[in-house]
């Protein structure tokens, strides 16, 4: 049996949910997975400044005009060039590991944020799909970003 921790959780994602489904009640739109992850990077910023704004109140020194953001493409690009150089490497492969999958949060969770039965045998089964067409989002987003 899987549950969820109870220190765990997906801030960023819940507060954008929380945000956006309190502006969708009146209206009963339904949510677009694109509105949600720009909420989300929207409140992912305005945390950061406030920890940035409440480390510069502690006098903390530090290069304030590079910082370090997962968020940023610079460092998304750098991600996946570090995966390809493993993969190449053989160090990364593909093997029996579930991506476990919160129904309540609509997105995948991290192992350490489960409590699972080691004897539990997966019925998991792995499907691959082939993408025929891009979005004109996901276009423009690959046109616009340059990942050496």
């Amino acid at each position: 049996m899987r549950k969820l921790n109870s220190g765990h959780g997906l801030p960023i994602e819940l507060n954008a949910l929380k945000i956006l489904n309190k502006s969708k009640t009146k209206s009963k739109e339904k949510l677009n997975p694109v509105d949600i992850r720009k909420n989300a990077s929207n409140y992912a910023k305005s945390c950061i400044e406030t920890q940035m704004n409440s480390f510069k109140q502690m006098n903390l020194l530090a290069d304030w005009n590079t910082i370090y953001r997962t968020i940023d493409v610079n460092f998304m690009c750098s991600e996946i060039d570090l995966f390809w150089s493993l993969y190449t490497k053989k160090l990364i492969y593909r093997d029996y590991m579930p991506v476990f999958w919160s129904v309540s949060s609509q997105t995948a969770l991290a192992e350490f944020e489960l409590e699972y039965n080691p004897e539990h045998k997966s019925k998991a089964l792995y499907v691959a799909f082939e993408l025929k067409k891009y979005s004109d989002q996901i276009r423009n987003l690959l046109s616009s970003q340059k990942c050496s």
